[in-house]
């Protein structure tokens, strides 16, 4: 037996704990994340299963009750009293650790149970390896990166004590006028307008963008990120999928330098090609990390997440432009495209919650939202189920037929003949701020966003 992956000698002290304080120790298990399958040998399984469904039922837990329950008329019951005999119960409660080590045991099941499900998964990637050829080696790498993230996944658990203690604290931060305030727990819109009427984005959140094409949801997300990185001075990690890394770079510039890209040449005026200039040297700054690429995994952003927390600088804002495009909401097989997604939507939550950051995601808007102009709503979410689901924050863009002054907006989609417009960016879902729409100016010439004056 290998003692690190199949720990008996833990789980049976970890049993006989229960048996001694039921309610405090299996509560401190599930925050763990123990269940029954956290347990290799058979009989402690159904043992766990067993003591835990009883205390759900309200019933006590000691060795008296177990072996009666075990001793009951369902078949089931029946069953687990022939592979556990009142002896193996005696000598489970006989170990009597004291109940002070049970956290200790616990950690010592859980741990094994991971290395298990780590083997596991490694001899699979392994057979995979072994019998490259039948599939691509970038889907052998897909499949290989989500089998170690989902055992990654399940360990992240915050205990309800762990809530409560973390909540009040930020409570008496908030009304202590003396204590620092933690600005890097929100991460603005960049936009006053957007602040008031949306609330700031906060840590934790997983928060959408949404548009039609050419509406302008990317460059919004730029100019969030900007702002964040250079203006409040929080480090962002923006993952580009659709704009390879020079295009991006080149966006960004005119996005802060307010000069376009495509004046840039010989007969450029020398203030603006200053002024670019300056703003390609800003957009490289550390506190913006970018990763461009056509296939950038959620391996690929949680190991960045990692080297950045390594340099003493955690991400505050993660950008994906967008989730439609990333390897991983390729469908698996006996997935629909919906479901894809959905369990890349859930994982990006949990990177939110996991990093203590605010991840904003790019959509899409699905082709019936486009069939008579009108308002988007949420339910034209590409994909829509798990995205609004998952989401703390929905904002779609919409660039109606008029502008508030009920001036005509020409449907042309030429920059040249249309330089700019209005844009109504609408909050259709706001889990703590309500709901709610602003009015921007998109000027396309610089892909820039600018609030109207009013």
């Amino acid at each position: 037996m290998n003692k690190a992956t199949e720990n008996i000698e833990a789980e049976n002290f970890l049993l006989s704990c229960v048996l001694i304080e039921s309610t405090t120790v299996i509560a401190k298990c599930l925050e763990l994340g123990i269940t029954e399958d956290s347990f290799v040998d058979a009989r402690h399984k159904i043992l766990w299963r067993t003591m835990h469904g009883m205390l759900m039922d309200g019933n006590p837990v000691d060795c008296a009750t177990v072996l009666i329950k075990l001793r009951g008329h369902s078949r089931e019951m029946t069953e687990a009293a022939i592979e556990i005999g009142r002896s193996d119960l005696i000598e489970i409660h006989s170990a009597q650790p004291t109940i002070a080590r049970a956290v200790f045991f616990a950690k010592a099941v859980r741990d094994a149970a991971i290395l298990r499900n780590l083997v596991k998964e490694t001899a699979g990637i392994d057979e995979s390896v072994r019998e490259a050829g039948a599939e691509p080696a970038e889907v052998i790498l897909h499949n290989a990166t989500r089998a170690i993230l989902s055992i990654e996944a399940k360990q992240h658990a915050e205990s309800w004590a762990e809530t409560q203690k973390s909540v009040m604290a930020d409570f008496e931060t908030r009304i202590d006028p003396n204590a620092v305030k933690a600005d890097d727990e929100t991460v603005s819109w960049g936009f006053a307008c957007l602040d008031k009427v949306f609330g700031p984005m906060r840590c934790g959140q997983m928060n959408v963008i949404a548009a039609r094409p050419s509406v302008g949801k990317s460059s919004l997300a730029r100019q969030v990120a900007i702002h964040c990185a250079l203006k409040s001075n929080q480090q962002v990690l923006f993952a580009s999928l659709e704009v390879m890394g020079r295009g991006l770079l080149w966006n960004m510039a005119q996005t802060m330098s307010n000069v376009s890209a495509q004046k840039i040449g010989p007969t450029c005026h020398p203030k603006d090609l200053a002024d670019f200039k300056e703003a390609l040297g800003r957009a490289m700054s550390p506190r913006l990390e970018v990763l461009a690429a056509s296939s950038v995994s959620l391996a690929a952003i949680k190991a960045r997440c990692e080297v950045l927390r390594a340099k003493g600088a955690p991400p505050r804002l993660i950008v994906i432009d967008y989730i439609g495009l990333m390897p991983d909401a390729t469908p698996e097989k006996g997935e629909n495209r919906a479901q894809s997604v959905g369990r890349v939507s859930r994982a990006l939550k949990r990177m939110a919650l996991e990093n203590n950051c605010v991840v904003l995601v790019i959509s899409q808007l699905n082709r019936d939202s486009a069939k008579d102009e009108s308002e988007p709503q949420i339910h034209h979410l590409r994909e829509s189920g798990d995205i609004e689901q998952d989401a703390d924050k929905i904002v779609l863009l919409h660039r109606p037929a008029c502008t508030p002054s009920g001036a005509p907006q020409p449907a042309a989609s030429c920059v040249a003949e249309i330089p700019s417009f209005f844009v109504s960016a609408i909050q259709a879902k706001g889990r703590d701020d309500g709901t709610g729409s602003v009015g921007l100016n998109f000027r396309r010439t610089v892909t820039r966003f600018e609030s109207i004056q009013a």
